[in-house]
């Protein structure tokens, strides 16, 4: 067993700073990778969500994986949309937090208030509680529902290089549908993860 002094190599590899910045062309795939990545992951997962591996063979047989929520048809599901609603907040935002969060808000609480029937019931009161003109800390319900949490992933690889903006606009996305602390917690994890991500290689 190793006790000498902590392997400050090591320590280095997984330090990072909000400040550092990709090139631009390998900032637009990793961009891109995150999105493909959540809509693909989705499209894999949600169709057996919550599925006992009978019920899901019953259903969908053994051939390939694919989401079909009835023949001929798929539907993408909260992560994806929630992710796609964030971009457009952030297009909307002029890198400004207070516009970022009101553009958020404004396609959040229409989209959850007229989302399809699948959306879980305490998410469809998120949305609904966005119309009440309530402080930031206020907005969110309790909960660890981690439909949201995905869009971290976008967040932090289109503001990179902007500082601890990233960290606030984090959290205070996650805040904006759910007040569980866990929840930005795990967000602010997500979206570190991703920074480091841009900066590795494949391997």
């Amino acid at each position: 067993m190793n006790v000498g002094k902590p392997n400050n190599s090591k320590k280095e590899e997984f330090s990072f700073s909000w400040s550092k910045v990709c090139p631009s062309s390998h900032r637009q795939r990793c961009i891109l990778g995150a999105m493909l990545g959540i809509a693909v992951g989705e499209s894999l997962g949600l169709a057996r969500h919550k599925l006992e591996r009978r019920t899901g063979l019953w259903l969908f047989g053994r051939g390939p994986l694919h989401y079909r929520f009835m023949p001929m048809l798929g539907v993408a599901g909260l992560r994806l949309h929630g992710t796609l609603l964030a971009s457009q907040a952030i297009l909307r935002s002029h890198q400004k937090q207070a516009q970022f969060l009101k553009h958020l808000s404004r396609r959040s609480k229409w989209y959850l208030l007229f989302a399809p029937f699948f959306v879980p019931f305490r998410i469809w009161l998120a949305g609904l509680k966005l119309w009440l003109p309530l402080p930031e800390d206020s907005m969110g319900l309790s909960g660890k529902d981690p439909h949201f949490i995905p869009r971290s992933l976008l967040l932090s690889v289109a503001l990179q290089g902007t500082g601890v903006r990233v960290e606030r606009w984090v959290e205070s996305a996650a805040k904006s549908t759910q007040s569980d602390p866990q929840i930005a917690e795990a967000s602010s994890l997500v979206a570190s993860a991703a920074h480091l991500a841009c900066f590795g290689g494949p391997e």
